[in-house]
């Protein structure tokens, strides 16, 4: 792609997004198309990036990997960023239609992106190199605190959903948490992340340690060794019946096993039976 031809079909024809058709930017074109340019804001910034834009066309990195500098300065500036279009932009659906029913958080989330999105974005393309991360982030936090903390928006971000409904029916605790929070924010995202992290560990020790041999309904523990009519019984970690006067808390498969390893002698034969001993008479 050659920067001249873009600048041609900047202008006029960028109000339609020409220009973002011939660099392959389709999703940028429609959104130019039905937007008029993004009401002209962002036709604005594109003569300022349009080098950036050619260059990205021309480079090898897949737009699947990268999200483009150019396009989300462009949708967090222009109007579109007070509905949150940068964040859905970002896979931040959360946080897009947080703004899409706040209108950019009345306006207070959208004027600090105009300085954050480089962060944003920055953000999104290493969790693309290091796989998802569920991480929790102190800006983030302090946006939702400030004016949604009132009703516990940023204890909900934080995985604190009783506090979230704490602050929302007690208006954050008569204003009082509220203030707190502005102190305390740190700890709390901190506590977050290591909660978060323990149970990612957790998972994946439980992935690891899984036992291939294990039957399921077979029981694996051992038995009392208390002695039923005079023989020891087979432990339930051993192959054998189940000896009389047990029941199986586990009811499984339990193969008899002949003169084989585990088996004990004697155990399916019945006591002989007991005879008292004679008593002995008067002068025997």
């Amino acid at each position: 792609k050659h920067l001249d031809d873009a600048y041609v079909l900047w202008f006029p024809g960028g109000f339609l997004g020409l220009h973002h058709f011939y660099l392959n930017n389709i999703g940028l074109g429609v959104l130019y198309l039905f937007t008029f340019g993004l009401f002209g804001v962002g036709w604005l910034i594109d003569a300022c990036l349009m080098p950036y834009h050619v260059k990205k066309a021309n480079s090898n990195i897949p737009d699947c990997i990268e999200k483009s500098a150019a396009a989300t300065c462009i949708l967090a500036v222009s109007p579109a960023g007070l509905l949150g279009a940068h964040h859905y932009y970002l896979n931040r659906i959360g946080f897009g239609l947080l703004y899409t029913f706040t209108f950019g958080i009345f306006g207070v989330g959208y004027i600090v992106d105009w300085c954050r999105f480089p962060i944003l974005l920055k953000r999104y393309n290493k969790s693309k190199e290091i796989g998802h991360t569920s991480h929790k982030h102190l800006d983030d936090a302090y946006l939702l605190w400030f004016p949604l903390g009132f009703l516990g928006f940023h204890h909900f971000y934080l995985n604190r959903p009783v506090w979230g409904l704490l602050y929302m029916f007690t208006f954050g605790l008569l204003g009082i948490g509220w203030l707190i929070d502005l102190c305390r924010m740190w700890k709390l995202v901190e506590n977050c992340n290591k909660e978060i992290d323990e149970r990612v560990h957790l998972t994946r020790n439980n992935r690891s340690v899984a036992n291939p041999n294990y039957i399921q309904g077979q029981y694996y523990g051992n038995m009392p060794t208390t002695t039923v009519g005079g023989h020891v019984p087979v432990s339930y970690g051993q192959f054998g019946p189940c000896p009389p006067g047990y029941s199986n808390p586990n009811p499984g498969i339990y193969p008899t096993q002949q003169n084989g390893y585990g088996a004990v002698h004697g155990m399916n034969e019945q006591p002989p039976p007991y005879e008292a001993a004679s008593i002995p008479t008067k002068g025997h």
